[in-house]
């Protein structure tokens, strides 16, 4: 209100104090996927097991990253970043699968190396 009574005196400020709101609603969305892409590239040779059945996996992945996933099967979670149609968010989704998978069957005894 005090900025409209005194529009000339606060005009500069108006611009500043926008972007301000802006930045802070945006900052935690932006730090998350931050997070998200070191943390993709610090697993880029995180091994994907080969009996993974990709068509079936309990994850947020369109029908065509499934598909493309099962004909390509690639060894490695940073292979699959290089393939048509494998979007960052569906690359997380594999990552965070491949982790909780991993702990589950580590103590199974399930090999876990990248080529069988």
């Amino acid at each position: 209100m005090l900025a409209s009574a005194f529009s000339e005196i606060f005009a500069p400020y108006i611009e500043f104090s926008e972007r301000l709101k802006v930045e802070a609603l945006y900052h935690p969305h932006s730090e998350k996927q931050r997070r998200e892409m070191e943390r993709k590239q610090a697993e880029e040779s995180l091994c994907l097991p080969q009996d993974i059945d990709y068509l079936t996996l309990p994850v947020s992945l369109s029908q065509e990253v499934r598909e493309m996933l099962d004909k390509a099967r690639p060894n490695t979670l940073g292979a699959d970043t290089h393939l048509p149609g494998i979007t960052p968010a569906a690359n997380v989704h594999l990552l965070n699968y491949v982790h909780k998978d991993k702990h589950r069957n580590y103590g199974a005894g399930k090999d876990v190396s990248c080529f069988g």
